[in-house]
């Protein structure tokens, strides 16, 4: 693509057409191949993590890797989640002339209606058409052996529809339902948790780098933004009110001490 102000034509720079190294082509088949690679890996490790840490809550959790999984392996790696804006604008990014018909005389589009077009044409939310993983990936990173390859394998849409789902399609009993309703205010009240650790955190970062400083006896070449006490912790009634794990005192066997001196 060419863009149509003479700064940005190449034709205006140079005589010479422009032109890629035959390498150049290897080069991006390797770094696709790689970010891909990188991306099933983080992903699986992730799926697998969260289906242990679930199994100790909900042991009949399903072993599929979902599209949380997918999109927290997204953004712990730094990519972009969706292109697809990024496509649309290339004609206002690159300045390019577009027409619908390039044997008429008309005006060239402008990019308000380029893009609407493209966002027309295009899908924003393409369904997710998961393919089987094959064995020899799940055997080079699926190290803890949680899931099976076949259970790897098993994905479809339904399984990547509700978040807090992580119980098998078939099981419709009490116990499972219950389970369900109970781990949806858990996970709301993981991440306020989590939220309130990371102001925790930053305080205490604040006050740590503050007193080394005072140490010093010496200013600090930039003001040090200041971070607001976080408060009382928050309280939950959701421990109480869940039935996973309330029970957890009863498998507890306690020994005395004189009982363990000998072992």
């Amino acid at each position: 693509m060419n863009s149509s102000v003479p700064d940005g034509n190449w034709t205006f720079i140079d005589d010479v057409p422009p032109s890629v190294w035959a390498t150049t082509f290897n080069d991006f088949h390797s770094l696709v191949v790689s970010l891909t690679k990188r991306l099933v890996q983080t992903t699986l490790i992730i799926s697998t993590s969260r289906i242990r840490d679930k199994k100790e809550l909900v042991p009949k959790t399903s072993g599929v890797v979902r599209k949380r999984d997918v999109e927290a392996a997204v953004a712990s790696l730094g990519m972009s989640p969706n292109t697809q804006q990024f496509w649309n604008k290339s004609a206002r990014r690159l300045r390019l002339n577009v027409v619908q018909d390039e044997d008429s005389d008309e005006e060239p589009l402008t990019y308000n209606q380029v893009e609407s077009l493209l966002v027309d044409e295009g899908d924003e939310d393409i369904p997710i058409e998961v393919d089987t993983i094959t064995p020899k990936v799940v055997s080079d990173h699926d190290q803890d052996g949680d899931l099976s390859d076949d259970s790897l394998g098993d994905l479809s849409d339904d399984s990547l529809s509700d978040p807090s789902n992580d119980c098998s399609e078939g099981e419709k009993s009490p116990d499972s339902s219950s389970a369900r309703r109970a781990l949806k205010p858990s996970i709301a009240i993981e991440r306020r948790q989590e939220e309130q650790a990371q102001r925790y955190d930053e305080h205490a970062s604040y006050k740590a780098e503050v007193d080394m400083w005072d140490v010093l006896q010496t200013k600090p070449p930039m003001e040090i933004p200041k971070r607001q006490e976080p408060g009382p912790l928050e309280r939950s009634n959701v421990d109480v009110e869940s039935p996973v794990k309330r029970d957890w005192k009863s498998q507890l066997k306690y020994h005395s001490e004189w009982e363990t001196s000998g072992r």
